[in-house]
């Protein structure tokens, strides 16, 4: 039925490359359901930390980072492109900013 909607219909998503070039996403995650739905979408291999209650799912990687008070040093030690998280003080999101994440 999508097929219609956009080009031929013969083809699909598995079909597409992603370029050589393209850097590697690398997440943190500082909220467990974020972490449980990032690799319920099957992103998981992209997460590089999470927040110290992240337990679940057991592939998540075990670390010490803090969703309550996050720390932006550890949080750039692990050279994050993306940080998902419930949100906190305007300072921690100004420097992530700031650091290009």
């Amino acid at each position: 039925m999508l097929g219609a909607c956009g080009e031929d219909a013969d083809s699909t998503a598995a079909d597409a490359t992603v370029p050589a070039e393209t850097p590697e996403l690398r997440i943190i995650s500082l909220s467990p359901s974020a972490t449980e739905i990032i690799f319920a979408v099957g992103a998981g291999p992209m997460v590089v930390a999470v927040d110290e209650f992240s337990y679940y799912p057991p592939e998540a990687p075990v670390t010490e980072l803090s969703g309550y008070t996050p720390n932006v040093a550890a949080i750039l030690f692990y050279e994050p492109a993306v940080v998902v998280w419930h949100g906190g003080p305007d300072d921690v999101r100004a420097s992530l900013e700031a650091a290009g994440v």
